[in-house]
């Protein structure tokens, strides 16, 4: 196994060292788009459709090593000031890109934006990341970086040609980190209208406007079905991550699950699917176990369940030694207990 990861390392690197943008969307002619919920290649063995492992596969479902790249294409005020102007009201993305045009105009934001998605991780940054062991990458993305039609109706619409170059530089990056067998984790953070009234959602109303809204349901669909799509044409990303922090029991959580589920296995059913649990754990792996199958009749995207944890910021969680946290680590999880194992067993 160890001779086969060192010749996917040399197939993605070698595939990679390519000119970037010339290479980002492969053309038709070149690359046709896998028929919908067949695996990439490899012959047929038995019911179960096993096969030899792509160098994508081995992105996809190896032991997943990383950390959040977070307020680069979705800002969150707290963690980069520079990206917002003095003076600026808010603390959100439409805060920050309001206030910049307001001030310099919109071509001027347009390059400033640019520039800092260009820069926010260089070639020494990935290298760390390298030594850190680090093989994947969470990336939080907003609905707005995908195109100017997803700004439609949409309180960024007025800001749509500041994203207008945005997804090419998502895609470079997913490259450049590809370069060096780091996948990415493509993740839905700002969703129209808001999956939690957070500042990361994208806007500062302090609602999450998601869950109830048809418009904003059907915008979040289409978000998934072009995430998945797109990872047909060479981005080659570790897995789509279509809610973050969703509300507890917000309305219809379920039933949008669903739709994304459907809609990315439609298109290919081998890409993961992250889902928030809720703040309610237990209901998330209820939900997953009976999703999780392997059916041939209807093969379904595999479901991953994101958990967070927090020991930053409360006063009381402050207060504790390095060593006491990692105790406490240890102790969480509890719900998987006897729920875990082989999916045929």
């Amino acid at each position: 196994m160890t001779g086969y990861i060192q010749t996917a390392k040399a197939e993605v690197r070698a595939v990679a060292q390519r000119s970037l943008l010339n290479n980002i969307y492969r053309s038709p002619a070149s690359q046709s788009p896998r028929p919908p919920n067949k695996p990439s290649n490899g012959m047929h063995q038995g019911p179960y459709n096993i096969r030899e492992p792509t160098p994508l596969d081995i992105i996809r479902y190896r032991y997943q090593w990383g950390t959040n790249l977070g307020s680069v294409f979705v800002i969150e005020r707290w963690m980069t000031e520079s990206r917002f102007p003095d003076g600026a009201e808010g603390s959100s993305e439409l805060a920050a890109v309001k206030a910049w045009v307001d001030k310099i105009g919109i071509v001027a934001t347009q390059r400033k934006f640019e520039d800092a998605w260009g820069s926010a991780v260089t070639d020494k940054d990935i290298q760390w990341l390298v030594k850190a062991k680090c093989n994947t990458i969470r990336l939080p993305i907003g609905y707005f970086d995908l195109g100017r039609n997803f700004t439609k109706g949409t309180p960024f619409e007025p800001y749509a040609q500041v994203y207008s170059a945005a997804w090419d530089y998502i895609r470079i990056l997913i490259q450049r980190l590809r370069t060096y067998n780091i996948g990415v984790l493509l993740d839905l953070h700002a969703l129209p209208g808001g999956a939690n009234g957070g500042d990361h959602s994208g806007t500062n109303s302090g609602k999450a406007e998601l869950w109830q809204s048809t418009f904003n349901r059907n915008l979040a669909v289409k978000c998934c079905r072009f995430l998945a799509r797109d990872a047909q044409t060479g981005s080659d990303i570790a897995g789509i991550q279509i809610v973050n922090e969703a509300n507890w029991e917000a309305p219809g959580m379920y039933e949008y699950y669903n739709e994304c589920l459907d809609a990315i296995s439609a298109i290919d059913s081998s890409i993961p699917v992250i889902i928030s649990d809720g703040w309610n754990f237990d209901k998330a792996i209820s939900y997953t176990l009976g999703k999780n199958s392997v059916s041939v009749e209807k093969p379904t995207a595999p479901v991953v369940i994101d958990t967070h944890y927090y020991w930053a910021f409360t006063d009381d969680d402050r207060k504790k030694t390095p060593q006491q946290i990692t105790t406490e680590v240890a102790t969480k999880l509890k719900e998987l207990d006897g729920k875990e194992g082989m999916v045929l067993g």
